[in-house]
């Protein structure tokens, strides 16, 4: 009985190391459509940069592309076909994904004009496909 208790407390521990470990992601990398309501979680059309630019502050988006370049802090430099934009990820929207560059993510997040530029505050990243 001991030791099986033994037993299952190590097990324990080692997967809630992994899951911790797990929990790091992030991006690897060089630093230095339409519209969409994505709170309508049916609707899966990607919107390009070049449309989000356009849309006011506060707009939630949905995007399709490549993190290319680690700005600073949390900020990335995003692509797709029609251009690039900066992305603002929080640590923890990269929910144990590593990211490296020319992986293919979708983005979701909400447009944000600053100083006379637009950027986007992501609320996901989801890595879709390494090119």
């Amino acid at each position: 009985m001991k030791k099986l208790s033994i037993a299952l407390l190590s097990m324990g521990v080692l997967f809630a190391y992994q899951a911790n470990a797990d929990d790091k992601g992030g991006y690897q990398g060089p630093s230095l459509q339409r519209s969409v309501n994505t709170e309508d979680s049916t609707n899966t059309q990607p919107i390009s940069v070049n449309a989000a630019r356009a849309l006011p502050d506060d707009t939630k988006v949905f995007l399709r592309g490549i993190i290319v370049q680690h700005l600073k802090d949390d900020k990335y430099l995003f692509k797709d076909d029609s251009g690039n934009i900066t992305v603002k990820i929080d640590k923890d929207k990269w929910k144990g994904q590593t990211v490296v560059n020319n992986n293919w993510i979708e983005l979701t997040g909400k447009i944000q004009h600053e100083d006379k530029t637009v950027q986007i505050e992501a609320e996901s990243v989801n890595l879709i496909r390494v090119k």
